[in-house]
C-alpha cells in the first residue's frame, strides 16, 4: 500500500541506533520504512494512516528473506523500544511506525514526486540538491527531538498498553497458537479456547479475564501436574488394598480348612 516510487530519508545518526548491529532488526525496520504509507488510505473498512502498513508475518518473511520466527523476534524488539506498534487481526496486522512524521515529512515526499515529473536533468538536480539540504536540516532537528522525547514516547506507549489490557479482547486460536510456539508451551489450543469461550472468558473465581497469556501458562502448568496427581492416587489405592488384605480376619472355619489342605499336601 506504500508508493512504489520516491524515496525515504535516513540520517547518519542511524549508525548510533541501539539495533543497528542487529542485522535482522535493522533489515526489518528499514523494510517497514520503505513499505509504510506516505498518505492516508483505506483497507477493508480500516483507515490506514500515513506511517502505517497492512502486512503479515509470512509476507514480511517472504519480502525480507528472514524466517517468520526472526521477523517475530525483531518486531518484538522494535515494539519494546518504541519504534513501532502492531495491531493483530484474524488475517493480517497493521504496523505503525511511531515517529514516522518526524523524519519523513510531506516536503520530502513532494520533492520525490517532483523529481519524477521533471524533464530537465539540470533543473531536477538543482531542486533535488536543495531539497536534500533542507531534508538534512529537518532530519537533524527531528532526530534531536526524537532522542529528547524517547522516554516520554515509551511512557505513552506503556500507558496505552495498560489501557488496552483493561479493555480485554478475547484472543483468536491463531494468536494462542503463536504464543505457545514462541514460548515452547504444550497446549491443546482447541480445548483451552472452547472452555473459556463457554465461560464467557471468565476465570474460575468468576472474575473477568485480563491476561489470556497468563491463563495459558496456568493451564499448561495444571496439565503438567495432573499425571503426578493421578499416579499418587493410584499408589494410595494400592496401599489401601494391601492394608485391607493384611488386616483380614480369618474365621476358625477358614483356619481349619487351611490346616486340612496343608496336611493333605504332606506339609503337616
Amino acid at each position: 500500500m506504500s508508493k512504489a516510487g520516491g524515496f525515504i530519508t535516513l540520517h547518519r545518526q542511524l549508525l548510533d541506533w541501539e539495533w543497528y548491529k542487529d542485522t535482522n532488526t535493522k533489515v526489518l525496520f528499514l523494510h517497514l520504512l520503505l513499505k509504510a504509507n506516505y498518505k492516508d488510505m483505506s483497507f477493508e473498512g480500516h483507515k490506514i494512516l500515513r506511517g502505517q502498513l497492512v502486512t503479515s508475518l509470512p509476507s514480511l518473511a517472504s519480502q525480507t528473506g528472514l524466517t517468520v520466527r526472526q521477523i517475530r523476534v525483531s518486531l518484538d524488539k522494535l515494539k519494546m523500544t518504541g519504534e513501532v506498534t502492531s495491531s493483530s487481526y484474524p488475517r493480517y496486522r497493521i504496523i505503525t511506525i511511531v515517529k514516522y512524521n518526524d523524519y519523513q515529512d510531506d516536503d520530502r515526499q513532494d520533492v520525490s514526486q517532483m523529481t519524477g515529473e521533471m524533464s530537465s536533468g539540470r533543473q531536477a538536480d538543482d531542486r533535488l540538491m536543495t531539497g536534500k539540504w533542507q531534508a538534512d536540516d529537518r532530519l537533524v532537528t527531528a532526530s534531536k527531538q526524537y532522542n529528547n522525547n524517547n522516554k516520554e514516547n515509551k511512557g505513552t506507549i506503556q500507558q496505552g498498553e495498560r489501557k488496552s489490557a483493561s479493555r480485554f479482547s478475547p484472543p483468536t486460536k491463531d494468536q494462542i497458537f503463536d504464543f505457545c510456539m514462541d514460548n515452547g508451551l504444550n497446549l491443546d489450543v482447541d480445548r483451552f479456547y472452547d472452555y473459556y469461550s463457554m465461560q464467557g472468558w471468565k476465570l474460575s473465581n468468576g472474575n473477568p479475564m485480563r491476561d489470556w497469556q497468563a491463563a495459558v501458562r496456568q493451564w499448561v502448568a495444571r496439565d503438567k501436574k495432573r499425571p503426578q496427581q493421578e499416579s499418587s492416587l493410584v499408589r494410595n489405592v494400592k496401599k489401601v488394598v494391601a492394608q485391607n488384605y493384611e488386616q483380614r480376619d480369618y474365621s476358625d472355619e477358614d483356619a481349619e480348612a487351611m490346616r486340612r489342605m496343608l496336611k493333605m499336601g504332606g506339609m503337616l
